[in-house]
């Protein structure tokens, strides 16, 4: 058995802010692609502006995610690593791919 004792802040911070992006990239689509489809049937100038908002929308959203996720990443690793050091750590155990099973 191996013993984490300590994770890289920068890199969980790198990862959960791709991680969070993805989210954000995904939930905007949630959002903005039935108010583009659906927001589309009354064709007015509002809509019009609606449309290129919520174009916006599939932008900014992931990239507010992101951001996010950088804040809460690197207040997340402080957290874990605090709880880590005063826990003992956490015991995992890692196998090799072409090992043979026991």
């Amino acid at each position: 058995m191996k013993v984490l004792k300590k994770i890289d802040v920068r890199s969980f911070v790198k990862f959960y802010f791709y991680y969070m992006a993805i989210v954000g990239f995904i939930a905007s689509l949630f959002v903005a692609v039935p108010m583009l489809i659906f927001g589309s049937f009354s064709g007015d100038f509002a809509n019009n502006f609606g449309s290129a908002f919520r174009l916006i929308v599939i932008v900014v959203v992931p990239v507010f995610y992101g951001l996010m996720g950088l804040i809460f990443g690197y207040v997340g690793a402080i957290i874990i690593n605090f709880i880590l050091k005063i826990s003992g750590g956490i015991e995992m155990e890692f196998a090799d791919k072409n090992a043979k099973q026991e």
